[in-house]
């Protein structure tokens, strides 16, 4: 009970997160509900209510989703290695770039970010207001696919090629 008021103590006065912030503590993310001297009260997004005791929220690190105004939003594609690779980026960017909720600065970023093992990932990156992470994330991801469908780019699955080899018996 002492680590957790004396955590509860510093988590009032050096205020990592507020009311409302959506917030990962313990492996638990949902929005801050409450901060008693006791215990951090979390609502998870499927509407749980997490008591956290304060000593180890304080002890422990915190991930602030809503300390700033603006967060990246970071996305990876993956395309098959016979596709054309500059129109994928080229879809990619129109969706982005005509997407009201993208913010234009700073610059989107979409480059070929990795040749894989089967296939070539494609990063976007792009900024967004932090209140509209999660639509943005899910309207690009959905445009993305579609957009790849209509235009004949393909996004592999994982391949892994097997040989088997019969060894005759030696008498």
């Amino acid at each position: 009970s002492l680590a957790n008021l004396a955590g509860g103590v510093l988590l009032l006065i050096s205020k990592p997160f507020v009311v409302g912030d959506v917030v990962e503590v313990e492996g638990v993310t949902g929005t801050v509900k409450s901060i008693s001297i006791l215990y951090t009260y979390i609502n998870t997004f499927d509407n749980r209510l997490i008591l956290i005791p304060n000593g180890q929220v304080s002890s422990e690190r915190i991930l602030n989703n809503s300390a700033e105004a603006n967060r990246r939003l970071d996305l990876v594609f993956d395309i098959s290695y016979s596709d054309d690779m500059e129109k994928a980026k080229s879809l990619i960017r129109e969706i982005v770039m005509a997407h009201p909720l993208a913010l234009k600065e700073p610059e989107p970023l979409i480059r070929t970010g990795e040749l894989a093992d089967n296939s070539v990932r494609i990063l976007c990156n792009v900024w967004v207001e932090t209140e509209n992470y999660l639509v943005l994330k899910l309207d690009i991801i959905e445009a993305v696919k579609n957009s790849f469908d209509q235009n004949d780019i393909h996004i592999p699955f994982p391949q892994l090629e097997v040989t088997v080899k019969h060894q005759q018996e030696q008498q």
